[in-house]
């Protein structure tokens, strides 16, 4: 009877169970050596990581931060993309709260993490079912803001796991949103909510917000509970937020203008305008591509998505600093990379005019290093499918590197000549 038992122990496991398990969602809970790009305080650029760095994360507490940065890009650009639509259960529309500030802090003495934006706050409305909608969000399995056609669009909402993986692995989370009409506070312990505090606005219509605040659970995975939040852990993932903030700073910011502050401090570099800082060049071209999510479970591939795109000359300061998404689906297999090349290649012989030249796709790749730009990704992070709509896979683009004698100057200069002329920093379309 007791194999018995044991085996029925194996088999089955709550979903809090689930989530828990080492390596299931968030990554290994216990230290590891960083080996992604790393904003250098003191140089003040993005370089890669060396071995006189040794930088130490827990990958499933850095996921934990990643979730809620990554929600705040998500909520950014559905406000951009959908006119700021956001569909409430009484299928009214509204107009948006464009988020304007995104204010993220890291108490390095306690481990404390909030993230903070102005857009537009969570609905304090009941499901029907009678639930909170900020409650069911965050604690119902399969709930999230993305799983259906009409979703909310709410700062927090992912597809169903994102935001339990930060209840579960927290000792404590805390949340504040400010919708049209009332305040809503509610504090969970795991997926454990305590009654929601509401409060009538007395600027009823007035500036909405939603704050996420959590302290991750630093001791798991030790089977002493010896604590891994260590001074030098401390410092480490502070370097490592803000080294994520400066990409959601740009990410954002390519897009539309926000201001990003950490621990009050605006993040460098916030705007289009000063990627020549960020790579260390002024030549630098953005665009959207309309393109259709190859990934086999976006939407039967039959979603149509604005790709942001950044192109930038390959540089030592660039080198594997690429990342890649689109809006929340992310290319499968180098497919779309190939497919936006080509369409850059046919663009620029387009408009070569009556010069006798032939632009390739393989002449286009190598003369840039193709940033992509979405939500806010780790390349070093493993696969992981969020339920049955869109695929997130996160891996390192290629690496492309100027060759000027194999392509020829002119054939070089040609390319980069003409994205400058038809396309230059502003927002253009191919």
């Amino acid at each position: 009877m007791r194999r018995v038992k044991d085996v029925e122990d194996k088999l089955s496991m709550t979903f809090e169970e689930h989530v828990s398990e080492k390596s299931m969602y968030g990554g290994s809970h216990a230290l590891t050596t960083y080996l992604g790009p790393l904003w250098d305080s003191e140089k003040r650029i993005m370089r890669q990581i060396n071995e006189h760095d040794k930088i130490k994360h827990v990958p499933s507490i850095l996921k934990l931060f990643d979730e809620a940065l990554a929600n705040t890009y998500d909520h950014a650009i559905d406000c951009v993309n959908n006119n700021g639509i956001l569909v409430r259960n009484d299928s009214k529309k509204k107009a948006p709260h464009m988020i304007t500030k995104v204010a993220v802090t890291f108490d390095k003495a306690t481990g404390v993490f909030s993230v903070e934006n102005d857009g537009n706050g969570i609905p304090v409305e009941k499901t029907k079912e009678g639930q909170y909608i900020c409650e069911n969000l965050f604690t119902k399995e399969r709930t999230g803001s993305k799983l259906t056609r009409d979703p909310y669009r709410t700062s927090l909402g992912l597809n169903g796991i994102g935001v339990k993986l930060v209840l579960i692995l927290s000792e404590y989370v805390d949340i504040e949103t400010h919708d049209e009409k009332f305040i809503y506070k509610q504090h969970f312990v795991g997926l454990k909510a305590s009654p929601p505090d509401i409060q009538p606005r007395t600027d009823a219509g007035g500036p909405e917000l939603t704050k996420l605040t959590f302290k991750p659970k630093y001791c798991r995975g030790n089977k002493n509970g010896y604590p891994l939040y260590t001074p030098k852990v401390q410092e480490d993932i502070n370097n490592w937020i803000r080294t994520r903030l400066i990409f959601l700073s740009l990410s954002l910011n390519a897009v539309t203008r926000i201001e990003v502050t950490y621990n009050g401090k605006k993040v460098p570099f916030c705007a289009p305008t000063h990627v020549q800082h960020f790579f260390g060049t002024n030549d630098y071209f953005h665009f959207t591509v309309k393109a259709k999510d190859t990934t086999d479970v976006g939407y039967n591939k039959r979603h149509i998505v604005d790709l942001h795109v950044i192109l930038v000359p390959e540089i030592d300061a660039a080198d594997k600093v690429e990342f890649s998404a689109m809006n929340g689906a992310i290319m499968s297999k180098n497919k779309f990379l190939d497919g936006i090349i080509a369409k850059i290649a046919k663009y620029v012989q387009k408009h070569a005019g009556g010069q006798d030249v032939k632009i390739t796709p393989a002449q286009v790749k190598s003369c840039f290093s193709t940033v992509m730009i979405g939500a806010v990704l780790d390349p070093q992070s493993s696969s992981q499918v969020k339920e049955d709509l869109i695929t997130t896979e996160n891996f390192n683009l290629k690496h492309y590197s100027i060759n000027e004698d194999e392509i020829g100057k002119k054939t070089y200069r040609l390319i980069r000549d003409i994205l400058a002329d038809r396309l230059g920093d502003k927002n253009s379309k191919i």
